[in-house]
């Protein structure tokens, strides 16, 4: 693996998954802000690229685990991956967290305006979160599979063209939201004196972040940009 200062972290992080703690100890979105540059992070960062290429090139070389290599699977079995270990998830986590959010709210202490805080984001993250994911799993992912068994509909590239429009948008408002919940609670880091519901909360919101940033990174950079290619591809050949 050699870095580029020209490649776009989302490339990287598509092409090279073990990329991804890296820019996560780093706090750098790989997600939504994919297609900025390596070499623009750094001098924003004020990071020498020499030192975050070696990081990067380590991560990559490091023994690990396998993992499934999604430019090489079915766009079919991409989207029932994001359904079971990411949609399925997220239903079950969110109301976990926010009926923690509710709980704390009694608390009279130090930390009572940044609960306040996280109960008012979180509600309207999770409402519009479980509205994103079921309108992903009925439009979007029924159409590209639909494209995938060879049974594309005439107006079907346009209305994916609409859809990703839509829910790239979306996406970006949930990072909108993660980074106020993460300003909010001093980058989840709990006041002194927390009890254990605040120290929970703050550790899944934590946990809730990261998983958020695979989740959308998987979508925006590997499925919306393969289905696109799916999609243009069936419509020439049908032209």
């Amino acid at each position: 693996m050699t870095v580029s200062p020209d490649d776009t972290i989302g490339d990287l992080a598509s092409r090279f998954p073990d990329t991804i703690p890296v820019f996560q100890r780093l706090r750098v979105e790989f997600c939504c802000d994919g297609q900025r540059r390596v070499g623009d992070l750094c001098r924003e960062r004020r990071i020498a690229f020499d030192e975050l290429a070696a990081s990067l090139q380590a991560a990559v070389t490091a023994p690990r685990r396998a993992r499934p290599d999604w430019a090489g699977r079915s766009l079919s079995d991409l989207m029932a991956h994001l359904v079971e270990a990411f949609h399925e998830p997220l239903r079950e986590q969110l109301p976990r967290l926010h009926a923690m959010a509710v709980k704390v709210q009694a608390h009279d202490d130090d930390s009572r305006h940044a609960l306040a805080v996280v109960l008012f984001e979180l509600g309207r993250f999770r409402a519009q979160l479980e509205a994103h994911l079921s309108e992903e799993e009925r439009d979007l992912f029924a159409l590209v599979q639909r494209a995938e068994s060879g049974n594309q509909q005439p107006d079907d590239a346009r209305r994916f063209q609409e859809l990703r429009a839509v829910l790239e948008a979306e996406h970006r408002e949930a990072g909108d939201a993660l980074h106020v919940l993460s300003q909010a609670t001093d980058r989840y880091s709990p006041p002194p004196r927390a009890c254990t519901t605040v120290r929970a909360l703050y550790r899944g919101l934590h946990e809730l972040e990261q998983f958020m940033q695979l989740h959308i990174h998987l979508e925006n950079n590997v499925l919306f940009p393969r289905a696109a290619s799916l999609l243009s591809a069936a419509r020439i050949e049908r032209s």
